[in-house]
């Protein structure tokens, strides 16, 4: 197996995205971007007696360790005083230097009352009782707790997380697609995949085919080098699922980096989550900011039936 140039996956991967329409779903990571120059406020202001909402004094502002130190930050405080934490909240969204799991963290202060506030929206919605497998919280400090839409999707096992960048040719998008599968329980059980991959210098596409029972799809997946099209598996995924009368999409949320995580739900459950700030789907940034046409590119692109 050979691994393609770094420089013509990275061009490809950004040609994916533009040609996709998930521009937040596989991105080079934050930590290895040239650090993001953020000017500060005209005049250098803090909360008095704030925790986290201060003006950083050993790190460049609106870098990406400064906006990492604020969320850990945020969280710790939300632990002990949620209505403390929601203010500082307020005043760091004023610094305009929130992304990812910072703007994730501050929309749910300033949107709800408490963490499990978010889980009783989330498991009204029907997103916390999927097929996935519960996913063990070992990689985080052992004070975690759940807080965000993301945080409840994580341990309830409702999600699935993989890198965008395979390292490899050919990329394995049948094994990407018995994986995602399996986030739909017993109604893909029987769903067959299979890949047949390009030569790894050919501009080519990949060709995709699934089954199950008595129906096909083909799909072509674009060559990135060794990237996903992240996008065709998860069109023909839906395709499937819309195909067999199936009410659950997959869609991709905001990572701010090169993995993507995905959540399985029924779909009209999905579009109100995301409306009501509990998940952020990659590239739908533009969307919301359009208001009706946020909801419109979700039912069309997902092929959910409006109720």
């Amino acid at each position: 197996m050979k691994k393609n140039p770094l420089g013509f996956a990275v061009i490809a991967i950004a040609a994916m995205l533009v040609a996709c329409g998930m521009d937040g779903a596989s991105t080079p990571a934050e930590s290895e971007k040239p650090e993001r120059t953020v000017e500060a406020p005209a005049t250098p202001t803090s909360m008095q007696g704030a925790t986290c909402a201060t003006l950083p004094t050993d790190v460049e502002f609106g870098s990406w360790k400064h906006r990492s130190t604020t969320h850990n930050c945020l969280r710790r405080l939300a632990y002990k005083d949620w209505p403390k934490a929601r203010a500082e909240a307020a005043h760091i969204l004023t610094w305009n230097i929130a992304n990812a799991d910072l703007g994730e963290l501050i929309d749910t202060l300033s949107n709800y009352e408490s963490a499990d506030a978010v889980a009783e929206v989330m498991r009204a919605y029907g997103l916390l009782d999927g097929d996935g497998e519960q996913e063990t919280i070992e990689y985080y400090d052992e004070d975690w707790e759940p807080l965000t839409g993301s945080d409840w999707l994580l341990k309830a096992g409702n999600q699935f997380g993989f890198d965008a960048e395979t390292g490899m040719h050919p990329n394995h998008h049948d094994s990407l697609l018995y994986d995602l599968a399996a986030l739909f329980g017993d109604k893909f059980a029987d769903a067959t995949f299979a890949e047949t991959a390009p030569h790894w210098e050919s501009e080519e596409p990949y060709q995709l085919h699934a089954t199950l029972g008595d129906q096909e799809w083909n799909r072509q997946a674009a060559n990135y080098g060794d990237w996903y099209d992240v996008s065709a598996v998860l069109d023909l995924i839906n395709e499937m699922a819309a195909d067999i009368d199936s009410p659950n999409r997959i869609i991709a949320l905001e990572t701010g980096d090169q993995t993507v995580t995905v959540i399985v739900g029924p779909g009209q459950s999905l579009v109100a989550a995301a409306a009501d700030g509990l998940i952020r789907p990659a590239g739908a940034d533009a969307s919301m900011q359009r208001g009706k046409a946020f909801e419109e590119e979700f039912l069309r692109r997902y092929r959910i039936v409006a109720e």
